[in-house]
């Protein structure tokens, strides 16, 4: 087929979780023969094939921060044109200007109605101006209008519709690979307690807070950490590279991954268990479940390159 593929960040310039996704998704569409024509905004790459036989649009409303958005005209164009088209998202950002849903999906979809004293909008929140409006009702064609939308767990899907209403929908599993180098290592375990990105409020900082005050807790991971430093609580070890993360999650007694926010998926709880922590989660936190550790390997194996997805893509495109 030939394929126009639209998304904010061009996944050959940007490496974060979701152009992982992007990019396996596109090695993969190539391998099996399809073509594309590429358009982004970061940098920006303005393509455009009007004879294609699909469109694929990806996270279109990434990064709002950067006050460059897709022409909503152009955009609504392509979704009222007669060339079917799929939407695949990482997050929420399409349904909430916050990206982090706060209000954990309880919205009119019209107005934004939390408070502007939640503790999002304070420090180690996401440092956005409080948006007064909801996206979610005037972008929701954006999904409904979809043959297929692709999410990356049942609360990735459950909280969307929750929001717009039902859509064609398929769930998937992002593509994770080197989980070989994740096993326990049988080293001295110094660190109590581990968290991953934790120090941040949407990635459970209050929770975490309320749940171990006692405990002495290490947080790895890029952003800011001035929460740490407010309440006095736990360590920062900043940016961990990938190559170390195994060896740092079996210096870890614990693990504990207790997300704010309805996380579409994350794979460091996987990761620790395989090192041997022990892994405390929360409702929002979708990976492990409490399942046996080598059914979700398995289960994440068979996702390796998207295949499944494509499989999915030709099947309702054919």
């Amino acid at each position: 087929m030939k394929i126009n593929f639209v998304a904010f960040l061009d996944p050959s310039v940007h490496h974060g979780g979701g152009e992982q996704i992007t990019s396996t998704l596109l090695q993969e569409g190539e391998r099996r023969g399809h073509t594309f024509t590429r358009t982004f905004k970061n940098p920006e790459s303005l393509n455009y094939d009007k004879d294609a036989d699909l469109n694929i649009l990806w996270d279109i409303n990434n990064c709002p921060e950067q006050n460059n958005p897709f022409d909503k005209n152009w955009i609504n164009g392509i979704v009222n044109s007669d060339i079917p088209f799929i939407y695949g998202t990482g997050g929420y950002e399409d349904i909430c200007s916050l990206g982090t849903l706060p209000c954990n999906g309880e919205t009119d979809g019209e107005i934004c109605n939390i408070s502007r004293s939640h503790r999002v909008f304070g420090e180690g929140g996401i440092y956005r101006a409080h948006p007064k409006t909801c996206p979610a009702k005037e972008r929701a064609s954006l999904l409904k209008k979809a043959q297929l939308c692709i999410f990356f767990s049942d609360l990735h899907k459950s909280m969307t519709e929750k929001v717009i209403g039902e859509v064609n929908s398929f769930i998937a599993i992002p593509p994770v690979n080197g989980l070989e180098k994740y096993y326990d290592m049988e080293i001295e375990r110094d660190l109590d307690l581990l968290s991953y990105g934790g120090h941040l409020e949407h990635k459970g900082f209050f929770n975490i807070l309320e749940e171990f005050p006692d405990r002495d807790c290490a947080f790895i991971g890029g952003g800011i950490h001035i929460l740490l430093q407010l309440y006095r609580y736990g360590r920062f070890g900043g940016k961990v590279p990938q190559e170390q993360m195994p060896e740092v999650l079996n210096r870890a007694k614990t693990f504990v991954h207790m997300p704010r926010w309805p996380e579409p998926y994350g794979i460091t709880t996987l990761q620790a268990a395989l090192c041997g922590c022990e892994v405390v989660e929360n409702e929002n936190s979708v990976v492990m479940r409490g399942r046996d550790i080598s059914e979700v390997v398995e289960e994440i194996k068979q996702w390796e390159r998207c295949g499944p997805i494509w499989n999915k893509i030709e099947e309702v495109t054919s």
